[in-house]
Order: C-alpha cells, then structure tokens, then sequence
C-alpha cells in the first residue's frame, strides 16, 4: 500500500504512489491538489488512451489538447494537456466531449532518421547534438 518514506523530491513523491495504483487513483491525487481549472500534464502509452481518457472524465478533467508521439509511423505514446473542470468523482461519468487541440511529434521516421519536429525540439532545449548524430567522414 502507499506507505513509507516520501523521496525529497515534489514530482518523485507523486510518482512513487501512482506507480502503486493505476491511472484512476493518480488522477484522483491529483484532482485532490488542483483547483477548478488547473491543467495536469499526462505522457501514456497510446494503448492505454480509452483507460486514460474514461479516469481523466472520472475525475472531472477534460482533455484540452492531445499529442502523438509518432516512431516510424506508428504512434507510441500520447501526451494530454488535461483541465480541471469541477471538484468531485463521479465513477459513472461518460467521458467528457469537447473539441480538442491536436499536435503530432515525429521523434523517428518511417525509415529511422530523426523526425524534423524531434530535431527542433531538441535544439530549442540545447540538445540537438543528441538529436541529430554527427556524420562519419568517409
């Protein structure tokens, strides 16, 4: 169960209990130290977005914007930009419909380069030497 001691840090604490729940009771935390509108950022694996998306609705958020992680074609992970929207829990509730913004990052084409978008991201951030392997004299 969640016991024992916290790790120091304010995200790994949070981490350590999800890890021993699912995605409903991380949500549920959450939702629990959010006020009405306030945004939670959720990276999951694209198998898992109707379970994801039926405990956000659970726990009255909504998902604003959603981004594909896309490796060789295929998405593999998603990204939700997610909103409080009330306080409460509603096991029952339907997920909640509302438009939302969409964004596709291509980490890895179909034939295995980086993808432009991953590329940019990482030189924004002041990794693009991680990005994008130096070439081999030939």
């Amino acid at each position: 169960e969640n016991c024992g001691a916290l790790p120091a840090q304010r995200q790994r604490r949070f981490c350590r209990h999800e890890l021993r729940g699912g995605a409903l009771e991380f949500f549920i935390a959450a939702a629990g130290r959010l006020s009405r509108w306030g945004r939670l950022c959720v990276a999951h694996a694209a198998t898992r977005e109707m379970e994801v998306r039926i405990a956000l609705s659970a726990c009255c958020f909504r998902v604003v914007e959603k981004t594909d992680i896309m490796f060789r074609g295929r998405v593999k992970s998603q990204v939700f930009v997610c909103e409080l929207t009330n306080y409460g829990f509603d096991p029952h509730a339907p997920p909640i419909q509302v438009p939302e913004e969409r964004h596709t990052i291509e980490v890895q084409t179909k034939d295995g380069r980086c993808g432009e978008d991953y590329v940019a991201i990482c030189k924004e951030l002041g990794m693009a030497e991680r990005a994008v392997p130096p070439k081999k004299d030939a």
